[in-house]
């Protein structure tokens, strides 16, 4: 059960946030009444002593409806002895935490209406796509003893629905549902949207949600801040000498000096491990073939925190980026050895997918001191839309939407049945959004021009 950043209000009115046991007890307390109100109805008995149900539902068919299978984070506190989140059920998170009516009706069993997968989908691409997951086909079938109608609520318009109704016979055939984004889904603007389905048992009453989300121009990278002070969605892995560092509690050495600040917010990643490699990694959902924007923040403090008589930034030292493009290559995008001291800097790289699931992976070694990581991001690049062409004065302009950070080509062909493109001026990184590229006009001559997304 959840058991971290619960709202609620106590203490004679206050607004609080809390977490651990006292927040999961009273909440899985709750979830059992509303299956024993929901047993009630069915005239069925209360659910008691529920362990052995849970055990069964986690080791069928039926675990991924019923359960949020918790599958990253971990409470190792540095401790390789200690327990990771990891598929199934684990002794970081257990089963993982109740979807609700799901396992109210795997417990109470009021009627057979069964909807397979059990959880929803989430895609995820650029602005004017494409994402990640396009379609997604739900199995609707009556393992009851009655005939029953079903019905589905109305539903985002960027999304097409094959059917919204239907009749299932008892024991019957099943009925596909399937679930289409369509061309609005192109048209939204960078954002979180999702589309929440209720199927209806028309019979009982009984209500079942799957949800659809569509990420528009998301980050990809959880926890890319390290604002959650324990490595959450990242997986740690060589010696243990790696840490989640709070501002607040480290930021002064013993000899006063102001060394290690975050870039961003509260915490930062310190990888500071003597003669080996420490890791960070955490797998990403990506789109094959689409370029993405790769981001850190990087820096070799200028002092040594507990020793100021070494020289600023002492060497042996090593800083090494991967990105996993498929199962039998990793892509080493940056390789340093013998850092100097320098700050906080950003570090930006187009990188490109080849897999659904792609590998991002850091790692650090400092000898005498620590490299330190923040605000790691990745983002899908949308292609670039052409704005405006504007000629004048014996020189145009061409405008596109553009990602800071990204590098563009403008290139031109001279015919149409020209099959390479030309290349007009250099490789041009973006600093805002739109970008303007400006060329002298060849007289008499007659070109076609593109922008295109450089890796």
């Amino acid at each position: 059960m959840v058991a971290d950043n619960v709202f609620i209000v106590a203490d004679d009115g206050q607004l609080e946030t809390t977490g651990g046991t006292s927040t999961a007890t009273p909440l899985w307390a709750g979830f059992a009444a509303l299956a024993n109100q929901r047993a009630a109805q069915a005239g069925l008995a209360s659910i008691g002593f529920v362990n052995p149900a849970l055990y069964h539902i986690g080791t069928n068919s039926g675990y991924t409806a019923c359960f949020d299978d918790i599958t990253v984070g971990n409470n190792t506190n540095n401790s390789p002895t200690h327990f990771l989140a990891m598929p199934g059920y684990d002794l970081c998170t257990g089963w993982g935490s109740p979807t609700g009516t799901s396992l109210i009706i795997a417990l109470t069993q009021p009627d057979g209406f069964q909807i397979t997968p059990g959880r929803g989908a989430v895609a995820n691409g650029p602005a004017g796509g494409p994402f990640t997951v396009t379609t997604e086909t739900l199995t609707l079938t009556n393992a009851g003893k009655t005939n029953f109608n079903w019905s589905l609520g109305a539903g985002a318009g960027w999304m097409n629905v094959s059917s919204s109704s239907g009749t299932l016979t008892a024991g019957g055939a099943a009925a596909a549902v399937t679930l289409t984004l369509n061309a609005a889904a192109n048209g939204l603007a960078p954002g979180v949207y999702t589309n929440q389905l209720w199927f209806t048992n028309l019979s009982s009453g009984l209500a079942q949600l799957r949800q659809f989300t569509l990420e528009v121009g998301q980050e990809l990278v959880q926890d890319g801040g390290f604002e959650s002070s324990d490595f959450a969605y990242w997986t740690l892995s060589g010696d243990s000498s790696i840490y989640d560092i709070n501002y607040a509690d480290y930021a002064y050495d013993p000899y006063g000096t102001v060394n290690y600040a975050p870039y961003a917010g509260n915490y930062f990643a310190a990888l500071g491990q003597a003669s080996n490699l420490v890791y960070l990694t955490q797998a990403l959902p990506t789109r094959p073939n689409q370029l993405y924007l790769l981001s850190f923040w990087l820096q070799n403090p200028l002092e040594d925190t507990y020793n100021p008589t070494n020289v600023p930034g002492d060497n042996p030292n090593q800083f090494v980026v991967r990105w996993n493009t498929n199962a039998s290559t990793t892509n080493v995008i940056f390789n340093q050895t013998n850092l100097g001291p320098f700050g906080w800097s950003n570090f930006v790289f187009t990188v490109k997918a080849w897999t659904n699931v792609t590998t991002l992976q850091f790692g650090g070694r400092n000898d005498n001191d620590y490299l330190c990581l923040d605000n790691v991001s990745v983002v899908p690049l949308p292609a670039p839309a052409v704005q405006a062409l504007a000629p004048g004065g014996g020189t145009f302009q061409l405008a596109w939407s553009a990602l800071a950070g990204a590098n563009y080509q403008v290139q031109y062909l001279t015919n149409v049945l020209q099959t390479n493109w030309l290349n007009a001026g250099g490789v041009i990184t973006a600093t805002n959004n739109p970008m303007i590229f400006s060329q002298g006009v060849v007289p008499g001559a007659q070109r076609y021009y593109r922008v295109a997304l450089m890796p």
